[in-house]
Parts: C-alpha cells; structure tokens; sequence
C-alpha cells in the first residue's frame, strides 16, 4: 500500500507518489527525449489523467499554459497537472538543445496532484546534471521492449525527487533510486548504439565497447534492459525517427536518409512494422509530447 500523506507534508506527498510508481510502473504512460532542431511547434491541449513533467535545455521560445506564455530562461522546468491546457513553440538557441518529457497516469485524489507540490514553472534550474542523467536513463528505458522493470520505476522516482522544487533534499532517502545508473560497461554500449543510429553496430562491435564477450554482453543487456542490443537498437532507432517527422523540418525522404535506409520505400515499410502506422500518417495524428 502506498504510504498515507499528510496534507501538510510536501515530502511524503511525493513518497507516495513515487511509490505508486513502485507498485505500478506501467503508470508511466510515455517519455521521450528531443533533440530540437530548428523550430519546434505543439499546438494546445490536455490531458485528463496524466501528470507531464518536462525539463527543457537549450531552448528558446515559450511553452503555452491556459492561455498564458512562459518563456524559459536557461533550463527550465515545467508541470503540467490533469486538466491542464498546454501547448510549445521552442527553437533551439544550439545544437544541444533538448526536451526531457515523461507522464504519468495519476488520481486527483493523491496528495501530490491534490496539492500540486511541483511548482508549475522552474526558470534557470541549478545543478540540473543529476536530474538530466536520470531523464535521460528513463527516456532510454521507456523504449525497451517487454514489461516495464524495476530500473526504470526506481529511475523516475529518482526523477520525482530531483525535480527542482527542494524535495530533492527532503526525500533523497526515499527515492530508493540507483545513485550510479545503469551499469558503466551498459552505458557504453548504448552510447554507442544511440551515436549509431543510421548505422547500426554490430553485438561484436558493442561488446568491444563495453569490454565484455557477446555471449556475456547479450546476456548482462537482456537481463538489465529487458530487451537484447538488436531490440535496443530498433527502438532507438524509432525514437529518433518520430522525432524528425515531428519536428517537421525534413520530409520523409530525409528523414530515411538521416537513419540510414537506402531508400524510402525501406523505410517506410520498416516504420509500419514497427510504429503500427507509415510516416506520413504518424505526421499526420502523432504527437510525442
């Protein structure tokens, strides 16, 4: 059972937020990781059940909030709660740029969406790299096929208790969160698949990277990911292609050579298989934040 929260305990609020998590990883309905390139526009809307965290690095623009405009000023942090209208038009002020966002499927009657105790908007966020490397750990472990694990529940609570409001001090102890990720020799071999994605690396090429065979490799990724590299890989490899075709600022054609396909056909018969619809009509109704 999810520890009761007082109503006047910001920190137990979040505990018990985190600990749905625990009790129910799937609440984790999406979580992505843009890179913005050029401009980038979502028009506004809501969501009834879903708590949206997003952090946004490198960005210029504004986020739409209920008719009102936030402008982010160096990294930025903002919450949407249930029921809120939201919308974006950012660019991106460098190369780095990037949009961190994960929902979660909440209940108003829970403390921490009853009382909003994450501030709708942080300008100018401090110290963001730990809250960074955890977004980044859950955008990673979202996409991985199978049944969501404990890794990826631990990772978000940890995110829960970074989020820039100063419950990151008052319940760093109760996050139960990995304090150095993902095992090093594993963070290789996903850099190395995320530096690849138009061309793809080998399980030998990814067991030189993180110094291991590719029996044991394949078996230690298996095991901690929930999918193999190849499964990793393919998933990544779609992330990247929803973010372009999103983006808007190359069409199809590009967008299949910037991953690597010889051609449009190939590419398109490849994101069918693995999105349940071509790219054009993904164009058409998808939206990744």
């Amino acid at each position: 059972m999810a520890r009761r929260a007082s109503a006047s305990d910001p920190g137990l609020a979040v505990r018990d937020l985190c600990a749905h998590v625990f009790q129910q990883p799937e609440r984790l309905v999406q979580a992505t990781r843009l890179r913005v390139e050029g401009n980038f526009k979502l028009e506004p809307h809501a969501h009834r059940d879903l708590l949206q965290m997003d952090f946004a690095a490198g960005c210029g623009g504004f986020w739409y909030r209920e008719g009102a405009r936030l402008h982010p000023k160096g990294p930025t942090a903002a919450v949407f709660y249930p029921g809120q209208e939201h919308g974006y038009a950012f660019q991106a002020l460098h190369a780095g740029a990037t949009i961190f966002s994960f929902k979660l499927r909440v209940e108003r009657r829970w403390p921490a969406i009853r009382q909003r105790v994450f501030p709708s908007e942080t300008l100018g966020v401090a110290g963001e790299e730990p809250l960074m490397r955890a977004l980044a750990r859950i955008a990673r472990l979202a996409v991985a096929p199978g049944p969501q694990r404990p890794l990826l529940a631990s990772s978000v609570a940890e995110a829960l208790c970074l989020w820039p409001d100063g419950t990151a001090r008052r319940n760093r102890e109760g996050a139960s969160a990995p304090e150095g990720g993902l095992d090093a020799r594993l963070e290789a071999a996903a850099a190395l698949i995320n530096e690849r994605l138009a061309r793809p690396p080998s399980l030998e090429e990814l067991a030189h990277a993180a110094h291991l065979s590719p029996r044991h490799l394949a078996r230690v990724f298996l095991a901690v990911q929930g999918c193999t590299p190849h499964e990793y890989a393919t998933a990544r490899r779609l992330v990247r292609a929803r973010e372009l075709l999103v983006q808007g600022s190359l069409n199809v054609t590009k967008v299949a050579e910037a991953l690597g396909f010889p051609e449009i056909h190939t590419f398109s018969r490849w994101f069918r298989r693995e999105a349940g619809v071509s790219p054009a009509e993904y164009c058409e109704r998808g939206r990744l934040l």
